[in-house]
């Protein structure tokens, strides 16, 4: 980790004035969809601004949760259940608040391990984390009075390991604040589609969802009454082909998460919005044994996976700021074993990392590897 001394031209970045960890270790996993978490909370008093970070990981059949099918049919066939489709719905004194949809990790044991020799899946060290702005209701919170924050993953097929923080901006002037939340538009649900076709050991699996959540609220501060709008949409596409005779899969994923964050007050009015998408296909086979052959398998796989986001940032209707960011891995691999013995086994890789913004900031990289070694590292002068 390298410091640097603060300047006019660079100065130090905004932080949160208060940070508040929960829940503790012993309460951090979530077993099952009727699993809720509930921390009591009594925040402060001069409360302007409250974040709530989430870092969403599933364990066990629910680690590629992208990969479940309907309790119908994964029950009978032994596999993992749930559907494909989770969140993480976040509650305020039993009141639903807001919602986060999970990154679709892969890590370097997944799928199958020589596909990440030596490049990992997207994000697989560096967990993004989700967040829940929770300034409209900041006119409930600083009552003095405690208040429950709830945690709760209606689809968990099996369990869930959530870390999660709050943080909070308090008034430099001001010893209390007050506000009052004007809106909110939540619905109980995800907007929720299924279909599927099944046969003889086979089915293919289409699932969707959508959200559309509004929520605004005011507080008055010392620098005069700031009102904050929070509008989101999510969309959410899933298609899986399975023939369970060779553990066929070939699976096709999608999230967006459009956040709109409008504020407004004495100073004027800034929109910042931020598009994200989390697209993924994987395919893999486990062939089973063939006459007369002992301990057989083979595990040819293949993932394509990215992380987009862009961010505009207007003030009082003139773009002031925008960036983009686009991380997407290629990986192909072959795991091979006859009467014990490996009779084949390597893997392909590459990562193309672009990040850029409209101060002039340019990010590059390009990384190709195959058999375990980095065959090709180029830092691009252009994105």
């Amino acid at each position: 980790m390298t410091y640097y001394q603060a300047t006019t031209a660079y100065p130090a970045p905004a932080h949160a004035d208060e940070v508040i960890a929960f829940p503790d270790a012993d309460s951090a996993y979530f077993y099952g969809p009727t699993d809720v978490r509930s921390t009591p909370i009594t925040f402060p008093r001069n409360l302007t601004r409250a974040y709530l970070e989430l870092y969403l990981k599933g364990n066990s059949c629910d680690e590629f949760w992208f990969g479940s099918q309907p309790d119908d049919y994964a029950q009978p066939n032994g596999l993992c259940g749930g559907g494909a489709f989770r969140e993480v719905q976040v509650s305020i004194d039993g009141q639903l608040a807001g919602v986060a949809w999970p990154f679709p990790f892969i890590f370097t044991g997944g799928v199958n391990p020589l596909l990440w020799r030596p490049i990992p899946a997207v994000s697989a060290f560096d967990m993004p984390l989700q967040v829940v702005d929770l300034t409209p209701y900041v006119g409930l919170l600083n009552d003095g009075q405690q208040h429950t924050i709830s945690l709760r993953v209606p689809h968990d097929g099996f369990y869930w390991g959530i870390g999660s923080d709050l943080l909070l901006d308090r008034d430099p002037v001001l010893a209390q604040t007050s506000g009052a939340l004007v809106s909110r538009s939540v619905g109980p649900d995800a907007g929720e589609a299924y279909g599927e076709n099944t046969g003889s050991n086979a089915g293919v699996f289409a699932t969707s969802a959508s959200r559309h959540i509004v929520t605004s609220g005011y507080v008055d501060t010392s620098a005069g009454r700031i009102t904050t709008t929070v509008d989101q949409t999510f969309g959410f596409a899933n298609k899986q082909e399975l023939d369970l005779t060779n553990f066929l899969e070939n699976l096709t994923h999608t999230e967006t998460i459009d956040t709109t964050t409008t504020t407004a007050g004495p100073s004027g009015t800034t929109v910042r919005r931020v598009a994200e998408s989390y697209p993924i296909r994987m395919r893999s086979l486990f062939q089973v044994p063939q006459q007369g052959q002992k301990d057989f398998f083979r595990l040819p796989a293949g993932v394509e996976q990215s992380l987009q986001r862009s961010t505009t940032v207007s003030v009082d209707g003139t773009q002031t700021f925008s960036s983009w960011l686009d991380d997407t891995v290629n990986a192909s691999g072959l795991l091979s074993r006859t009467n014990g013995v490996t009779t084949m086994s390597g893997g392909r890789d590459s990562e193309d990392y672009v990040a850029s913004d409209s101060r002039g900031y340019c990010y590059h990289h390009k990384l190709v590897a195959a058999q375990g070694w980095v065959t090709s590292d180029k830092l691009v002068p252009s994105c």
